[in-house]
């Protein structure tokens, strides 16, 4: 499954918005949810293992973040993910 990741300009005193594409191998029975928390290790510095970070050269996934599953806007919350309203054309414009 192919997800989009936003970081949206103003975080962490980012200037502009940066966008990663990100294939997520996945069962087609996962859920949003279980994609979200996959995308959230991948992009996060844990133990050395997070090679699309890596080869992203960027910050980790923190709260205030995006991503765009299948037209679908989530925000990462401080717990969790959230469902939005905003449209990926919305969060592209900054």
């Amino acid at each position: 499954m192919n997800v989009t990741i936003i970081y949206p300009a103003g975080q962490f005193g980012s200037e502009i918005t940066e966008i990663f594409e990100l294939e997520v191998p996945h069962n087609p029975t996962d859920a949003h949810t279980e994609i979200l928390e996959t995308v959230f290790r991948e992009m996060n510095h844990v133990d050395g293992s997070e090679d699309q970070l890596i080869s992203f050269g960027c910050r980790s996934m923190s709260v205030g973040d995006y991503c765009e599953i299948e037209g679908i806007i989530y925000y990462c919350a401080s717990l969790g993910w959230a469902k939005t309203d905003y449209s990926p054309e919305a969060l592209l414009v900054g």
